[in-house]
């Protein structure tokens, strides 16, 4: 029998960076919401870190889409042309990607692969989160706006009117803020995601103004940067001087991710048990003891841990939590509460049913442990990826720019 292999030329660091990569990806556990508590991971990410998502990369991204569609406001009359104004703005964002390039950026470029196919553009991806920080000020769609930059004929400040001579909601003088910071001179040319002090005093501000009192302010106003080794917020070196109610809310998501990666790892087991793969069944259960020993060093905190409050924490970013999702992660923690040892959980009979019951009341039809044609096309793990609610690596590799620009020096020191 032939074994597989994978293996490739190395030509050159780049492709041999690229292709560790790629075998990272086998490695890693996979980061789905099998059991349907996503909803609950969100709500804490929101009120943890606002206005960030989890496939944005870098800092600088808030000013560059900002940018370039300040550029096309500005430069209205001279894209009067027959190219429809959604395709002139991707071409512009296709393009930033060669900018990047000649900065000498790769990691955190989107679409550096992909390139024309590029599905989901930058500024899609950071919409949301430019009106949450206050950069973007008008309230619309991105297809709204395109819409509106299609109208523009004279100047980028007119007011967009409906059929009645009226203002249209939304569409104000300024639709970006007034303060953003000025691009590079050769920004059209070339650029990095290292963010002038300038630049990232902005940045600052505008987390401090729109978000105040969240982690995600406190870091870039008062922590260092840190390295990919702290994987989880709650592993931060300066966790202990950090305010009282931020400390906090990170130990209830700290507990969350803990007690859940549990249930994950038992509907792991369940799923190979169900197809009968025997190899992976023990791979599952080991991974599952290992936590049952991580998790027995703290019953004690987890006995105390105030689910009255984490839920009132977490309605409070996501009405739309689902009472049976809330019913579902609080009968599985008081199980792990009342089990004694949580080695036992793995032939609990009551645990096992609590993880079965929720995978076909969310998959229904679909539920793998009903439906054989889904069980052998599931090749595992599932779901099983510790709940880090957007710290690793989006949010630490953002805040890092933005510290990191703090302390380069500003046009007054030069």
């Amino acid at each position: 029998m032939t074994i597989p292999t994978l293996a490739w030329l190395d030509f050159a660091e780049r492709d041999r960076r690229r292709m560790l990569d790629v075998i990272k990806l086998f490695r890693e556990q996979d980061t789905r919401d099998e059991l349907g508590i996503g909803s609950v991971r969100d709500a804490f990410a929101e009120l943890l870190f606002p206005g960030t998502s989890t496939i944005m990369t870098r800092a600088r991204y808030f000013l560059l889409i900002p940018w370039l569609y300040i550029f096309r406001e500005e430069h209205a009359v001279s894209y009067q042309t027959k190219t429809p104004v959604p395709e002139v703005m991707r071409l512009e964002e296709i393009w930033m990607i060669s900018r990047l390039e000649r900065g000498g950026e790769e990691r955190g470029v989107i679409g550096i692969e992909a390139r024309r196919n590029l599905k989901r553009l930058p500024s899609s991806i950071y919409w949301n989160g430019l009106g949450r920080w206050g950069i973007r000020r008008m309230e619309m769609s991105i297809p709204e706006y395109h819409r509106f930059l299609s109208h523009i004929r004279r100047s980028a400040n007119e007011v967009w009117r409906d059929d009645d001579g009226e203002p249209v909601a939304g569409y104000a003088t300024h639709r970006w803020d007034p303060a953003l910071p000025k691009p590079p001179s050769d920004w059209r040319d070339r650029f990095t995601f290292d963010l002038t002090r300038e630049e990232a005093e902005y940045l600052r501000e505008r987390i401090l103004t729109s978000c105040p009192d969240t982690l995600l302010a406190h870091l870039v106003d008062r922590a260092r940067p840190v390295d990919a080794s702290v994987a989880f917020p709650w592993m931060h070196p300066q966790l202990a001087s950090f305010p009282p109610r931020l400390r906090q809310q990170i130990e209830h998501a700290r507990l969350a991710s803990l007690v859940m990666n549990g249930a994950a790892w038992l509907y792991n087991v369940l799923l190979a048990e169900a197809k009968g793969d025997t190899e992976r069944s023990e791979e599952y259960r080991q991974a599952f003891a290992e936590w049952a020993v991580e998790i027995s060093s703290e019953l004690h905190t987890v006995a105390q841990w105030d689910l009255d409050g984490f839920w009132i924490l977490a309605e409070s970013m996501n009405a739309g939590i689902a009472w049976r999702t809330k019913r579902f992660v609080t009968s599985w923690t008081d199980r792990v509460r009342s089990i004694g040892d949580p080695a036992l959980l793995i032939h609990d009979v009551v645990a096992r049913d609590l993880i079965a019951a929720r995978e076909r009341e969310l998959k229904r039809s679909r539920s793998r442990l009903d439906n054989q044609r889904l069980l052998d096309l599931w090749n595992g793990p599932s779901g099983t990826a510790r709940l880090n609610y957007r710290w690793n690596p989006v949010v630490r590799n953002i805040t890092n720019d933005i510290i990191e620009g703090l302390a380069r020096p500003g046009h007054d020191d030069a």
